[in-house]
């Protein structure tokens, strides 16, 4: 609620009307006029992105579903889970967090192959995040193994690093999924 109190004491509305193009606003009251929804969003943090997706609904069908289905899940349920495990992950980054040798928020497999291939990796390891993210970011890589997936992670974030640290990495993932 801060954030509405700091906006309705100095938002001026007439001096910021450059900045929103003229475009639609909201209004909600008489003596305020609050900008266009995409600015609100904009300031949002992921975790409330992420709230307000899975409680949206447009004509009756649910936002988190439409968007879902878009990724090949046909359970909102269960892609609900992969943006919490990337929550977890961003947060994990952003406060300085350990990433290798701790467990993460588990999500299903779903598919055939998806679900066969998870079983050569442990659920709630790095590399299992790593695959998970591979899968949100729509990704067309189908694994075929392990390895491969090491390989694709070696190459997406370590390509820069020794290889004496590329090899220490190598052998915690090898311990650790």
């Amino acid at each position: 609620m801060h954030y509405r109190d700091y906006y309705l004491l100095t938002y001026s509305f007439d001096n910021n009307r450059v900045y929103i193009h003229e475009q639609e606003t909201l209004e909600l009251c008489e003596d305020v006029n609050y900008p266009p929804f995409h600015y609100f969003v904009e300031n949002l943090a992921l975790g409330a992105v992420i709230m307000l997706i899975s409680k949206l609904t447009l004509q009756n069908k649910s936002v988190l579903k439409l968007v879902s289905n878009k990724f090949g899940i046909y359970n909102e349920k269960t892609f609900l889970h992969y943006l919490l495990r990337l929550k977890e992950l961003r947060n994990r980054c952003a406060h300085n967090g350990r990433l290798f040798n701790r467990n993460y928020r588990g999500v299903k497999s779903f598919g055939k192959h998806k679900k066969e291939f998870r079983k050569t990796i442990y659920e709630h390891k790095l590399i299992d995040v790593y695959y998970s993210l591979q899968f949100l970011k729509n990704s067309k890589n189908i694994y075929i193994d392990t390895d491969e997936l090491i390989s694709s992670f070696i190459n997406d974030n370590l390509s820069k690093c020794s290889e004496k640290i590329q090899g220490w990495i190598l052998n915690i993932l090898r311990k650790t999924r």
